[in-house]
This record gives structure tokens, sequence and C-alpha cells, in this order.
């Protein structure tokens, strides 16, 4: 039984680097707590790509501004909660 090899895989550096640069984004001052304003935000973000990547795979129109516009008031919304809440954080 000695002889056998773990079966979990270590991650690679490249799969530590992607995991340590999305716990930066998603979580508060800490590192660790997780922050529901920011997970609001990645959805949010996903949710109006996938809109107009779904919109282009089904050959529609898909306007930039519109698509700029949208993208800007979703950041700027988020990004205004998140200022506002900001005194709130748990310090490291």
């Amino acid at each position: 039984m000695g002889d056998c090899e773990s079966t979990q895989t270590t991650p690679t550096g490249k799969t530590r680097m992607i995991s340590r640069f999305f716990r930066q984004i998603l979580t508060g001052r800490d590192n660790s707590t997780h922050d529901m304003g920011r997970w609001s935000w990645l959805l949010c973000v996903g949710a109006v790509l996938v809109h107009d990547g779904f919109q282009v795979y089904k050959g529609l129109d898909v306007n930039p501004k519109d698509l700029a516009f949208a993208l800007a008031a979703v950041v700027a919304a988020h990004g205004a909660a998140l200022g506002f809440k900001a005194s709130t954080e748990p310090t490291p």
C-alpha cells in the first residue's frame, strides 16, 4: 500500500495563478471572505456577454454601442455599490 501513488493531483502553477486571481477579485480585503456584491458583478457581466454571444451565434446583429452601454451600466452600478460598502470590509 505504501507504493501506491496518490490519486490527488496537485494544481499546476497556471491553475494556482487563476485560482488566486479569482479569489482576489471575489473576496474582500482579507482575501478569504466572499463578497456577494462582487459575485453579483461577475454574474451580471457574464450574463451580458453570454446574451450578446448567443445573439452572434444565432446570426443576429449586436450593436457595439448597446453592448458598451450595458457593460458600463453593470460595472458602474456594482462599482458604486461596492464603494458604498467599502467601510464594512473585514480588515486583514
